[in-house]
């Protein structure tokens, strides 16, 4: 097809890498960032993030569970807030980040949260994940009422995806 009037370099860049796109998911998925690029309307992305991996294992984790912790107010947490905001959370905790507020929430101390062996605990954090497992079972909490993102992303990056298949060596 021509180029439409005064269609820039960059427009035509895009078209480009749009079209030597293979699957339809991935096609979708830069359709999406694309558009939220452009309209900075979180739809779009809301759509991604809801069919990733890790975004499915939050949902299927936490189905039927009322009392929820998000530990991890860095960009991790703060796009689960953003991106997922149909899940109440009942406290977003952080150990460096306390009092300011991530999408309405108010980030508390862990020590700020009574009874904490009633709750279901979401590590968002990539690096430190470690450190804070120990942490929230030093005080008590079941290693079974705790998620932990960067392990999933740790165990799962690339090697995942069901179409791939290892040979040997």
């Amino acid at each position: 097809m021509k180029s439409f009037l005064n269609e820039t370099n960059d427009t035509i860049a895009l078209k480009n890498v749009y079209d030597h796109i293979q699957d339809e998911e991935s096609r979708n998925i830069y359709m999406a960032r694309s558009m939220y690029s452009l309209s900075d309307n979180k739809n779009y992305m809301k759509d991604i993030v809801r069919k990733c991996d890790m975004s499915m294992e939050i949902y299927n984790s936490i189905v039927g569970k009322n009392k929820l912790v998000l530990f991890g107010a860095g960009t991790w947490g703060e796009a689960i807030t953003y991106y997922l905001d149909d899940i109440h959370w009942d406290y977003v905790i952080d150990n460096k980040i306390q009092g300011n507020v991530v999408n309405g929430y108010k980030i508390n101390k862990i020590d700020e949260i009574k009874q904490p062996n009633e709750y279901y605990y979401i590590v968002a954090c990539m690096f430190k994940w470690r450190e804070i497992e120990n942490q929230l079972i030093d005080r008590g909490i079941p290693s079974n009422n705790i998620l932990i993102l960067g392990k999933l992303v740790e165990e799962k990056q690339y090697f995942d995806l069901s179409y791939l298949k290892l040979g040997g060596g």
